[in-house]
């Protein structure tokens, strides 16, 4: 976290190292909020960075000053730590960037979440909707508490795989 008493560098030392956020206060020294967040919006590596108001104008006039000129969120002086804890936290989620699901490989098992496909040996395993493997598993690569749930599906998977096989030659 860095702080500024005047919105004098603020630009300069974001540009060198973009922050994940900026908590704009409108009155201070040198350029004001208002003039920064209008900045913000137009430099092209900034403008995806959210920006919050915190600050003592709490007009409705004010406000939407603030969001007509993008910020993504307008608190006003006085304001409760716990609430400005949550709008951050609300503002970061928003502009979260979910990671593209990417092919996943296991031994002799693929994944492919995007396309919800599963092979294992490079021969397709027929799934469900109901089953959802490919969306357990992906889930379940993130998450250890479902480590027991890859082996189940897995073992299933293989089981269906040799079923297909057989039931292809017949």
């Amino acid at each position: 976290m860095r702080v500024y008493s005047s919105g004098t560098n603020v630009l300069t030392d974001a540009e060198r190292q973009r922050p994940a956020l900026f908590i704009l206060d409108i009155m201070v020294p040198g350029k004001d909020g208002l003039e920064i967040c209008r900045t913000i919006r137009q430099t092209s590596g900034l403008a995806s960075v959210p920006v919050i108001f915190l600050t003592a104008k709490s007009s409705e006039a004010d406000r939407v000053l603030g969001l007509e000129l993008g910020a993504d969120d307008y608190i006003a002086k006085p304001f409760s730590p716990r609430e400005l804890v949550a709008r951050v936290k609300a503002v970061l989620r928003r502009f979260e960037r979910p990671l593209p699901p990417s092919l996943m490989k296991v031994g002799d098992i693929e994944i492919d979440p995007s396309a919800m496909t599963l092979t294992v040996g490079g021969n397709p395993v027929p799934t469900t909707a109901t089953d959802s493997a490919c969306s357990i598993i992906s889930r379940a690569t993130r998450d250890a508490c479902l480590v027991a749930t890859i082996f189940s599906i897995l073992s299933g998977a293989k089981h269906r795989l040799r079923h297909s096989a057989i039931r292809s030659d017949v």
